[in-house]
């Protein structure tokens, strides 16, 4: 089976100054609404083109140019040969896809090796919290979704998106996987700043995301960091409402002040008890 191509949904950037973290948060700050509870400490520190949805953020799997779904158990998609996370569901729509993503595809790849070579660890900081990024990503999905409020405004991810910082456990690797890092802050804020903050990020893909919001494709943008090196951002596949409730049950469960919410989610695993409706996945 010929191998594929995909414009990653994910960039990494190493966040070089603590002086550049406090900016962004301070930016954070006056120009996005907090969600997060007042006890939580903000850190001082630091696809219609389908082509740059990063799988493990979907509920449902599905080829990134045709959105055609995989549902859970099925290896029916093969994946891009060169970043390892868009799938396909055949080569035409590979050889579609390609001149949208071939740039956001090659940046990620560079800038995961000009990351690794800059950091003292050989870049295990940055595997290991992409690693947890793509175990806890439905939770992601789920809290974008109460963040921006789609149940009742279902083109919010038009004009907003979200930001989410964490911060890393002391000795994370003596913790199982899922636990090796805390929620410390969240923001709704204007989707030009988040824009923006993914756009100096280097990794290249904005086009792409652009060409999906101007095709009228459901995508959402979220920036992930953890201070002061880590920051990643991402483009979420968005259900409909009535879609991701019969995917994931636990979504009612999101409360408005889901900051806490998502602290607890991620240390006590709340995404293996996400449940797939045997209506998920279909077209």
């Amino acid at each position: 089976m010929t191998k594929v191509f995909e414009a990653p949904s994910t960039g990494h950037v190493s966040m070089g100054s603590s002086e550049h973290c406090l900016t962004f948060a301070s930016s954070l700050g006056s120009g996005g609404k907090h969600s997060g509870a007042s006890h939580l400490q903000v850190m001082s520190t630091n696809n219609s083109n389908p082509s740059g949805k990063r799988e493990p953020g979907h509920l449902v799997k599905g080829c990134v140019y045709c959105t055609k779904a995989q549902r859970p158990g099925e290896k029916t998609l093969q994946c891009c040969s060169v970043c390892k996370t868009a799938l396909y569901c055949d080569t035409k729509c590979q050889k579609a896809d390609w001149p949208f993503h071939k740039e956001h595809c090659h940046s990620k790849d560079k800038r995961r090796r000009e990351i690794r070579s800059a950091e003292p660890d050989g870049g295990k900081a940055v595997h290991d919290f992409d690693k947890w990024i793509s175990h806890h990503n439905p939770l992601f999905t789920l809290v974008l979704y109460r963040a921006l409020k789609l149940e009742t405004d279902p083109d919010a991810f038009k004009t907003k998106g979200l930001f989410i910082s964490f911060k890393e456990k002391e000795n994370r690797e003596s913790y199982p996987l899922h636990q090796r890092y805390v929620v410390s802050f969240g923001y709704v804020a204007d989707l030009d700043m988040v824009r923006s903050v993914a756009n100096t990020s280097g990794a290249g893909g904005i086009a792409d995301y652009d060409r999906a919001l101007a095709s009228d494709r459901r995508i959402g943008m979220l920036v992930l960091m953890c201070p002061p090196l880590l920051c990643q951002w991402q483009r979420a596949q968005l259900m409909t409402p009535e879609e991701l409730k019969d995917a994931a049950p636990i979504v009612g469960g999101v409360p408005e002040d889901w900051v806490p919410w998502l602290n607890k989610a991620v240390n006590e695993n709340y995404v293996t008890k996400i449940k797939f409706g045997k209506s998920s996945g279909k077209q």
